[in-house]
């Protein structure tokens, strides 16, 4: 429960990490067209977020629900250590974390 309270609270603040932090768009381009980027990211976290949702059975009775809950405490520490060090210059790489935040 912990790891979807996780995707959540990221998936809703993600769009003002993008727009203030990593700066993919002025808020004057904002106000006149919505960058792609803005919801593409979103949509990639959702995405595998219901993939990894409906594969989670299958991950409990191979590894364990203790592992798997593990596994996506490790994935969310990764997540929020790129999260924190992530530049504009490297905000492509919002791309893959966007994906692994939506597998913890």
């Amino acid at each position: 429960m912990g790891c979807r309270l996780y995707c959540n609270v990221v998936s809703t603040m993600l769009n003002f990490f993008m727009v203030y932090v990593l700066q993919i768009a002025t808020k004057e381009e904002i106000a006149n067209k919505t960058p792609i980027e803005i919801a593409l990211i979103p949509l990639l976290l959702f995405v595998s977020s219901v993939i990894m949702s409906s594969s989670l059975d299958t991950c409990y009775e191979k590894i364990g629900k203790r592992r798997t809950f593990s596994i996506g405490g490790i994935f969310m520490i990764i997540t929020s250590i790129s999260l924190a060090f992530i530049e504009p210059e490297t905000g492509y790489l919002m791309y893959p974390i966007a994906v692994l935040i939506g597998c913890t």
